[in-house]
């Protein structure tokens, strides 16, 4: 409600309102979904009730056209490159 009172886009309210549907099945790939990806991402090694749990049936990988291991090496690859860039925007 307060996105929609600040008047922000119609797609980034939608965000914060689905962003945890992990079932969530829109016809097209959105914001939404790349949400819902990077969420996961976050609870890895964390108790998070996610974080170990079978990620193969959400939606969103499928529609990123990504498999959940596809998408932890691609983070893993990406690891050192995003260190790289937090240490540019913390100077």
């Amino acid at each position: 409600m307060i996105l929609e009172a600040w008047k922000f886009p119609a797609e980034l309210v939608e965000v914060a309102a689905q962003h945890e549907d992990l079932q969530r099945n829109s016809e097209k790939v959105d914001y939404v979904d790349v949400v819902i990806v990077a969420n996961l991402h976050s609870y890895i090694g964390s108790h998070h009730r996610h974080a170990g749990g079978n990620w193969s049936n959400i939606p969103a990988f499928a529609k990123l056209n990504l498999t959940p291991d596809q998408s932890i090496k691609a983070l893993e690859e990406a690891k050192d490159a995003m260190a790289e860039m937090k240490a540019l925007l913390a100077a």
